[in-house]
């Protein structure tokens, strides 16, 4: 089975850092809000097997992401002598390429189909930070599936040499 797909995501962005002055040796803070737009596209293939009650699927992938950072300002948050600190930061652009490869194993009970996943990322080409070329991000959930009806409750944690994230997913989905 192949799959793609394209889309395109607007983001408002908050960040706040936190340092410790050479000055006076204590905490400040510096906080912006800038907007951001995200293109992206994916592909792949995929292959199921259905042994019994268990389903496993491998998938093989490759992504593309392009994203534009909006210029902004960062202010400082704090009294004087911090407080008018500001830096301006030009439009920023980035890029990714990654593959990837993965599988997955669920099992059927019913109309409830709790799983297990484990991908393998490689990035072909990316610009900005040259580090974390490779990563694995790790899933378990369940889907549970009624006639048209269906739904899914993903957690997932990925592992690089320099990052972590962690995140979930939930889906509704009505075929007609």
């Amino acid at each position: 089975m192949a799959d793609a797909s394209l889309g395109l995501a607007w983001q408002d962005n908050t960040q706040k850092s936190t340092y410790i002055s050479n000055i006076d040796g204590l905490r400040h803070g510096m906080k912006q809000n800038f907007d951001s737009w995200r293109l992206f596209t994916a592909a792949g293939l995929s292959k199921f097997w259905m042994v019994d009650k268990w389903l496993i699927s491998a998938r093989f992938g490759a992504m593309y992401l392009h994203q534009e950072n909006a210029p902004y300002t960062l202010r400082g948050t704090d009294a004087l002598p911090f407080a008018n600190d500001s830096v301006s930061v030009n439009k920023n652009l980035s890029d990714l390429f990654q593959l990837s490869l993965g599988g997955r194993a669920a099992y059927r009970i019913g109309n409830f189909s709790p799983f297990v996943g484990a991908t393998y990322v490689q990035d072909v080409a990316k610009s900005g930070r040259q580090k974390d070329f490779v990563g694995a991000n790790f899933q378990a959930g369940f889907n549970y599936r009624v006639n048209a009806f269906s739904m899914g409750l993903t957690g997932i944690y990925g592992v690089r040499d320099h990052y972590q994230n962690a995140g979930g997913m939930l889906n509704f989905r009505w075929d007609f």
